[in-house]
Formats: C-alpha cells, sequence, structure tokens
C-alpha cells in the first residue's frame, strides 16, 4: 500500500494542489460574489432613497392640496406613512445595518457604509433628516385634518432641505457604487489569476500522467511475457492442489460413515439408560407411595385401634354378665313349669333361687352397666365406621373423571386420615372460604393435601404448634393456603424443593419425591405451586387449580388419566 502511495506521489500531490487552488478560487469568489451582493443591495437602496425623498415632497403636497379643498387625506397620508417608514429604516440601515424592507417590500440585510467619506454624507443627511422626520411624524399621527401649522411647517422645511438631502444621498449612492466597482474588479482579477494557476497546474497534471502511462505499458509488457510461466506454475499447483483434496474427500467420507456407526450405537445406547432411568424412577415412586401408605396405614391402624380395643373389653364384660342372665332365665323357666304343674314343693324353691339372682344382679348393677357397654360398643363402631368413610372419601377410587368437587369436604377428609400424625403436634386452625368447588380429580388433590400437612406437622417443633388452612377464590382460581410455624426452609433450598430427589430430610427418611409429585399434579390440573418460607417462623404452601378447567381438545384431561396411577403418593 505505501508503495503504491509513494510510486503515484507526484501525481497526487499535482492534483492535491490543482483541487486546493480550485476550491481556494471558488471559496474568494463566493465569498467576493456575497459582499458584492450586500453592496448591491446596498447602491439600489441608496438610490431608491432619493426616490423616497421625492416621494414624501410630493405626498406633502397632495395632502396640503386636499386639505385646503376639504378632501379625505387619508390616501395620502397612508402613503406618506408607508414612505416614511421604508426611508427612515433604509437610512438607519445605512449607518447601523440591519434588516430593512427592499424591492417587492421584501426583507433583505443592508450593511453599513465603510468609507470614511461616505460615512460623512451620512451623518448631514441625518442632521437634516432627523428635525424632517420630526415634522412629519406631527403629519402622520394626525387624524382627520392636520393642524394647518404642522402641515405647513413641514412643507416649507421640505422644499428648504429636500434638494440638499438628495445631493447627500447621491453621494453616498456614488460611493457605494465606487465600492461595488472596486470588489467587481478585485473578483475579476482573482478569478482569471485561479483560472489561469489551474491551467498550468492542468499540464504539468497531464506531463505526469502521460509519464506514468509511458512507465505502466513498459510494465506491462514485462509482466505479459511472464505471464504465461507464472499461469503453467499455478495449473501445477492446482493439480496437486486437487489430487490433496480428492485424498481429503475420501477421508472424510471414511469419517462420516464412521461417524453414522457411533451415532447408532449411541441412539441404542441412549435408549437403553432411558429405558432403565424411566423404570429407577418407577421403583423410587413406589418406594415413596408405599413409604406414605405405610405410614398413613399405621396411623389408621392407631386410630381403629383404641374404639376396637374397649368394643372388645365391652363385649368381654358382657359375656361375663350372660352367664348370670342365663341363669336367671333358666330359673324362671323352672319357675313357670312349676306353676304349670302345681308342684308346690318345688315353687317355693324357684321363688326364692328366682328372688335371690335378681336381688344379686340388682346390687351388681348389670343391667345398667350393659347398657352402657352397648351404647359404648355402639360409639366405637361408629367411630370406625366414620374412619372408613373418610378413608373411602380420601382415596375416591369410583371418581376416574374430572369432576366438580368440594375441596372443603376433601381438606377434611384429608385431616382425619391424617389425625394420628397431626393430633400430638399441632392445633388446626380453618379459615374456609363460603363455598369452594373446582373441577378436578379429588383423589390426586388430597394426595396433595395429605402430603402438605405431613410435611408441616414433621416441620413444627415446639408446644403450641399450628397448622392453619386457608382457602379463596381468586379471578377463577381455587386457592388454597396451608402454612405452619414450624422451623422454616432456608432460603437457598426454595428454588429446588420441587425438584426429583431433593430432599432435606436426614438419609432414609425420604426420597425427595413427595412435593416433586405433588407440583406435577397441580401443574397437570393447569395450576400453579408456590412456596413461602422464613427460617424459624414458618413454611406457607399455596395451591391455586382453576374452578373450570379449560377444555383444548381434551389435551390435559388425557394427559392426568394417564399419569393417574404415577403421581400416587399414598
Amino acid at each position: 500500500m505505501l508503495g503504491n502511495l509513494q510510486k503515484y506521489r507526484e501525481i497526487i500531490i499535482s492534483v492535491a494542489l490543482f483541487l486546493i487552488l480550485d476550491l481556494s478560487v471558488l471559496v474568494v469568489s463566493s465569498i467576493t460574489t456575497g459582499q458584492l451582493e450586500s453592496d448591491a443591495v446596498a447602491v439600489n437602496l441608496a438610490s431608491r432613497q432619493r426616490e423616497l425623498s421625492q416621494r414624501i415632497v410630493k405626498t406633502l403636497l397632495q395632502i396640503q392640496i386636499a386639505q385646503n379643498a376639504e378632501h379625505s387625506i387619508e390616501e395620502p397620508q397612508n402613503e406618506l406613512a408607508t414612505t416614511f417608514k421604508i426611508f427612515d429604516e433604509t437610512i438607519e440601515g445605512l449607518r447601523d445595518g440591519r434588516l430593512v424592507t427592499g424591492g417587492d417590500y421584501k426583507t433583505v440585510m443592508l450593511i453599513p457604509v465603510e468609507t470614511d467619506s461616505a460615512k460623512v454624507y451620512l451623518e448631514r443627511a441625518f442632521l437634516i433628516w432627523n428635525p424632517f422626520k420630526e415634522k412629519l411624524f406631527r403629519v402622520i399621527a394626525a387624524k382627520g385634518t392636520v393642524p394647518k401649522e404642522d402641515l405647513q411647517d413641514a412643507v416649507e422645511y421640505a422644499s428648504d432641505n429636500n434638494l440638499l438631502l438628495l445631493e447627500l444621498m447621491n453621494f453616498i449612492t456614488s460611493e457605494a457604487e465606487k465600492k461595488l466597482s472596486d470588489k467587481s474588479n478585485t473578483l475579476r482579477t482573482i478569478q482569471i489569476t485561479g483560472i489561469i494557476a489551474a491551467l498550468i497546474n492542468f499540464f504539468i497534471l497531464l506531463f505526469h500522467f502521460i509519464r506514468k502511462l509511458r512507465s505502466q505499458d513498459a510494465e506491462i509488457t514485462r509482466y505479459s511475457e511472464n505471464l504465461e510461466k507464472m499461469v503453467d506454475i499455478r495449473t501445477r499447483e492446482l493439480r496437486t492442489a486437487q489430487e490433496q483434496l480428492r485424498a481429503t474427500n475420501i477421508s472424510l467420507e471414511k469419517a462420516k460413515y464412521e461417524l453414522e456407526v457411533l451415532n447408532s450405537q449411541l441412539e441404542q445406547k441412549v435408549e437403553e439408560r432411558t429405558a432403565e432411568l424411566k423404570n429407577t424412577q418407577t421403583q423410587l415412586i413406589q418406594s415413596e407411595k408405599m413409604a406414605a401408605l405405610g405410614q398413613m396405614v399405621a396411623g389408621l391402624a392407631h386410630e381403629v385401634n383404641t374404639p376396637l380395643a374397649f368394643v372388645k373389653t365391652n363385649l368381654e364384660g358382657m359375656s361375663e354378665f350372660q352367664k348370670e342372665i342365663f341363669a336367671l332365665i333358666d330359673e324362671s323357666d323352672k319357675l313357670c313349669e312349676s306353676l304349670k304343674n302345681d308342684d308346690m314343693e318345688n315353687l317355693d324353691r324357684h321363688l326364692v333361687q328366682l328372688a335371690e339372682l335378681q336381688e344379686r344382679l340388682k346390687k351388681a348393677n348389670t343391667v345398667q352397666d350393659i347398657s352402657d357397654m352397648l351404647r359404648e360398643s355402639l360409639t366405637g363402631m361408629d367411630r370406625i365406621q366414620e374412619l372408613v368413610m373418610n378413608l373411602k372419601n380420601f382415596s375416591r377410587l369410583d371418581e376416574a373423571e374430572f369432576k366438580y368437587a368440594d375441596i372443603h369436604a376433601g381438606i377434611d377428609s384429608t385431616l382425619l386420615i391424617a389425625n394420628n400424625i397431626i393430633k400430638n403436634k399441632a392445633r388446626v386452625v380453618k379459615e374456609y372460604a363460603p363455598k369452594l368447588y373446582a373441577e378436578c380429580y379429588p383423589a390426586q388433590l388430597n394426595q396433595v393435601f395429605l402430603n402438605l400437612i405431613t410435611n408441616a406437622a414433621q416441620a413444627i417443633e415446639r408446644e403450641d404448634g399450628e397448622i392453619k388452612i386457608k382457602t379463596s377464590v381468586e379471578d377463577g382460581y381455587a386457592v388454597i393456603r396451608v402454612t405452619d410455624n414450624g422451623k422454616g426452609i432456608p432460603k437457598e433450598y426454595l428454588n429446588r424443593i420441587f425438584e426429583p430427589f431433593f430432599t432435606t430430610k436426614p438419609v432414609g427418611q425420604g426420597t425427595g419425591l413427595g412435593l416433586s409429585i405433588c407440583y406435577q399434579i397441580i401443574e397437570k390440573h393447569s395450576g400453579v405451586m408456590q412456596v413461602e418460607s422464613q427460617v424459624g417462623v414458618g413454611t406457607t404452601f399455596t395451591i391455586k387449580i382453576p374452578v373450570k378447567q379449560k377444555r383444548d381438545g381434551g389435551a390435559a384431561t388425557e394427559i392426568v388419566r394417564s399419569r393417574a396411577s404415577n403421581l400416587q403418593i399414598a
């Protein structure tokens, strides 16, 4: 790059000088032309001042004649005002430079006079104009008629000084024209000099071009002589590169085939590994289900065992009372038989024995005890029946479709099932909405409730433990909040508690699938599950599911139905 620049250095310098010279001439011409235009405007306006001065005198005479004839002076008065304004702002512009009204009443910029002689003439003109301006102003400002003394004063002043004012304006115009002529001559000199210098530079540049073209012709001739040799060398190089490319293509084809074989083997291994992972996940889910099922069954067994135990005890007690009651019945039968056979000898003996048995039963309060035992036994059986019904309501195995279900009934059934876990841990506070129904799988929602309530109870390590269950309807969603005052979840774990296999429990006490499966159940119900927790204060799980499920081709329903068995927690 630098070599090429050095080779064309003389041409570049000549072109640069040519451009600089032309631009300089153009800039100077532009500036001088602008000044000439400004000077031309000044000449025109100075010349116009003579016309305006004569028009002022003429208009004054018209006003005087019209007023003497008692005609309206409004039209000549308006013309005088206009002429006065233009003359005044023009003479001010010649002194100070300003925007003035030019030809066709357009605004133009008037530059001030520059020569000393023009300034002297302008000052003398102001000495005449300023008193005249005051007299004219009184004539223009008059309404209706102009006072005769003011009009006469203005006319006389104009008659006495108009010729002198015209002479001064002629001097100013002459000075402006002389200045314009000098600048025009200067511009022509600059342009001619620029043209001559440009022609000289052009011929120099042409000389350099011709010399450089001759040099280039010599280089082209030398290059043509070596071109065939260069083509032969390049052709041999291309043939060698082609052979190498062919060998590379063969290697690539071989590598491609080997890669396809490896991909096929990899896909097969991935499928096998995926099947193993699915099998492992199924086993872990079943393990979680069995653990939860075992925990729930143990609690139910305890709840059933208590009423069943005192029913059995009462039945054993009643079997003891049965002997005495049967003896009383047997003695009554013998007494009836003696009466029937008129066996007076045995009648008295049977009466005495019957009376003894009755007295013994009365003293032992046997009848009342039997009544109490029967009542207590019935109460125990009612309790067992209630547990069985709640277990049935909790599982709802007969409900295999989406349906509108009472969310509160599901929560209450779950609380009864989990009572053995909760009762020694915390008290339950319910803040239910008046009614809460939603379209869902009731059994799966109950499993979610059981998991959350069980986790809440296990998290409580204080004597005043409390589990609050609050429900509401918000923007078409059924909202259930389960809050405990347990130990809380550390902040760094909150974003991971719904991950499969993540657990904060000790090894052996949880698989980490409970909340993950709950999250999947709520997600398949088109809902959301959120958690808020503060260590040492407690945790709140919030569930939101639509009251009315959307029917997008039944896709969501089919997904939930197909995975129903895999999402069971208990």
